[in-house]
């Protein structure tokens, strides 16, 4: 069974992803620069939120170090939506498939508490990572989770790196960037890549036992057991 760290995707983004993708499949003659456009900007925010905003948000942070994120995802942000524009607009539909590809493999479906089935964007996680998050989740409900707080570090670190390999860097390798933007955009990644690590180094150890487990069950709230691949 594989099992994912994934996000519910807003219907407009689910939308805009099988339109292009049916699109592309079909070989259409008509430019889907636009869509493709639309869906990086919405995808990228949306990814930066659930990811980073969320997280900085349950944490609670000072002043300053808010401050610092939200600058970091402020950086990145605009860099994606300004290379998406400019870039992605001069490229044909052919040269779109490779992005497409990508999209149609993180798009995912699962069966929600009522059984109702909803749209998720997700990426697969190793089954060691899996069972670390399992054993960790079990050990921050114990009597004193403080504990543990190296674990969880160690865990919230892997899962951001995750996190910007998946929704992130890839994406910029798959649309060809010359050198330039290809640097401006990497080092934007490697931004908020920096800041979040050391917002979690900072911040975890110092955290209530109340926010520990909030974090931990944050976590926990992302891996989904029963998705599976749209088709």
């Amino acid at each position: 069974m594989t099992v994912y760290i994934a996000f519910v995707s807003s219907p407009e983004l689910r939308r805009d992803s099988l339109e292009l993708v049916k699109n592309i499949d079909a070989r259409t003659s008509a430019s889907q620069a636009d869509l493709m456009t639309s869906i990086i900007i919405d995808f990228t925010d949306e990814i930066l939120k659930v990811f980073f905003l969320d997280l900085t948000e349950l944490l609670g942070l000072s002043h300053f170090m808010e401050k610092v994120v939200t600058g970091a995802v402020s950086t990145i942000k605009s860099t994606i939506h300004s290379v998406s524009r400019t870039v992605i607009h001069k490229l044909d539909n052919k040269q779109l498939i490779p992005l497409a590809d990508y999209i149609r493999n993180i798009m995912l479906v699962a069966a929600a508490a009522d059984g109702v089935e909803k749209p998720y964007i997700g990426f697969p996680i190793s089954d060691a990572t899996r069972l670390r998050m399992q054993i960790l989740v079990s050990d921050m409900k114990g009597s004193d989770p403080h504990t543990h707080v190296a674990e969880l570090t160690d865990m919230l670190n892997e899962i951001t790196d995750l996190a910007l390999e998946a929704y992130l860097i890839t994406p910029i390798e798959l649309l060809k960037l010359g050198f330039i933007l290809r640097k401006l955009s990497e080092g934007s990644v490697t931004i908020i890549r920096g800041a979040v690590h050391l917002m979690i180094r900072r911040l975890v150890p110092d955290l209530t036992t109340e926010h520990l487990q909030a974090v931990t069950e944050y976590l926990h709230d992302m891996v989904l057991l029963n998705g599976r691949p749209y088709r």
